[in-house]
């Protein structure tokens, strides 16, 4: 028979995937005999976990040796085979400690009903006082409080404020995924960050992890769209001084509301930087580009390890009421097609990514898959949504200025032909002064006119 306990323990011990997945779900209280002593210390190594570190933090706690099996036990935990984990797995054993915990509570109802010396409401007090204390971490809202949500939405909704495209979708709500899926170099990073740059103006924080561009390279795009700077003029360093002092101005505006993370790449690092976030005040996240993720260690196909990423990223979604946009590769096949609008069958490793997505949204526009020609400097670009769990589908349209990397819009808080700083309007106030951000100001300060990367897509 496998013994749970033992079981997480060698997890917690061999993965730090694993710790970030379900430490945070784990109490003292779900470990008995020797087990419950290493699992506090478990929980008290924040940085790094080795068997000189765990002994170690054992001594510190003053525990002797043989209230937990000596350095044979520990060695055990680190060398033993402990099968193969996914974010599922790792919960339903959270579910069976708890199960277990709620078993041994309940074995001690006869010997309080027992205890003659103390009253019926003494002896019923503590019964329920024992029950309660089980710390489930499922759901137990009623169904009134779930349908009162309906009516009265929390004020945490997430907007593109792209008009044609919040019509149909009305808003993003915590806990949704989005996949934005399109061909290479087709807009992906345009329309997110256009979302950014959207909420960030209404003084609503957001991130971005940056698997694939350097955060400069996104602070030039944001900057080009809501100055509608020319890209190319800013590649060559054809920038005028007050337009610089403008990029200046605007990054330290947004300093405050914006976090690009161009150095974290596998998904525990993203999974913990998220968690840090979130308690700063960040409810907006995106990923670019899903694919680039580095999953946790594993026997498993590709397609299994992208299963374990979007599963774990939309577990974390729905555990901290957070929006998350991952941008996404098609696969090359729908190029071949006569019709090359995208589909869901398109997405790269699709099964995974579509399951577990609350919206699959695809970039189109049919001036892409020219072969000859240039691209003009304004398009209609249509969002193709392949899947809404609540909306269904459609295809709103909209249109992008190439040249800038703007979404116009006649939601935009901020003037579209010129941006006027000196009247600089009151932002609203957020609880956020103690998050770490990658300044934006150092970012441009970085920013070398003319630029010398190789891409620099618009």
């Amino acid at each position: 028979m496998i013994d749970v306990q033992i079981t997480m323990l060698a997890l917690l011990c061999q993965y730090m995937e694993v710790r970030d997945n379900v430490l945070h779900l784990l109490r003292s209280e779900l470990f008995t005999g020797n087990n419950r002593p290493i699992f506090d210390a478990i929980n008290q190594c924040h940085n790094g976990l080795t068997l000189v570190i765990l002994r170690a933090q054992l001594d510190s706690n003053n525990i002797s040796p043989v209230k937990y099996g000596g350095d044979q036990v520990l060695s055990m935990l680190f060398t033993m085979e402990s099968g193969e984990w996914s974010p599922t797995i790792l919960r339903n054993y959270v579910r069976i400690l708890q199960t277990q915990e709620l078993e041994r509570r309940l074995r001690l109802i006869p010997s309080i009903i027992e205890q003659a010396e103390l009253s019926l409401e003494q002896r019923t007090a503590r019964i329920e006082q024992l029950i309660k204390a089980q710390d489930w971490t499922e759901s137990d809202t009623s169904l009134m409080a779930h349908t009162e949500e309906l009516f009265n939405p929390p004020a945490s909704v997430i907007k593109t404020h792209v008009s044609a495209i919040d019509k149909e979708i009305v808003h993003l709500e915590a806990g949704e995924v989005v996949v934005l899926a399109g061909a290479a170099s087709i807009g992906k990073t345009a329309l997110v960050l256009n979302i950014i740059r959207n909420n960030i103006n209404r003084g609503i924080p957001a991130a971005i992890f940056s698997l694939e561009m350097k955060g400069k390279l996104f602070m030039s795009r944001l900057a080009c769209a809501e100055l509608r700077i020319n890209g190319k003029a800013m590649r060559s360093g054809k920038v005028s001084d007050e337009q610089k002092a403008e990029i200046y101005a605007l990054a330290k505006k947004w300093e405050r509301f914006l976090v690009i993370d161009d150095v974290s790449r596998t998904l525990s690092d993203i999974v913990r930087k998220i968690r840090r976030l979130n308690k700063q005040g960040i409810g907006l996240f995106a990923i670019d580009y899903l694919q680039l993720v580095v999953p946790p260690p594993s026997r498993g196909n590709r397609e299994q390890d992208l299963s374990t990423i979007t599963r774990t990223l939309k577990d974390l979604a729905n555990e901290l009421n957070i929006v998350i946009i991952e941008l996404s590769q098609l696969s090359r096949e729908h190029q071949k097609r006569d019709n090359q609008r995208p589909k869901l069958a398109d997405l790269r490793e699709s099964g995974a990514i579509e399951q577990d997505a609350d919206f699959v949204w695809f970039i189109y526009y049919p001036e892409y898959y020219k072969q000859e020609g240039t691209m003009p400097g304004e398009l209609e670009v249509e969002l193709v949504i392949g899947k809404g769990r609540q909306t269904g589908r459609a295809t709103p349209k909209f249109k992008f200025l190439m040249w800038c990397g703007a979404i116009p819009d006649e939601q935009d808080i901020i003037e579209q032909k010129q941006l006027v700083l000196a009247n600089e309007p009151e932002w609203p106030s957020t609880d956020i002064d103690d998050a770490v951000p990658v300044q934006p100001s150092a970012n441009f300060n970085a920013l070398e006119l003319p630029l010398t990367d190789d891409d620099l897509p618009f």
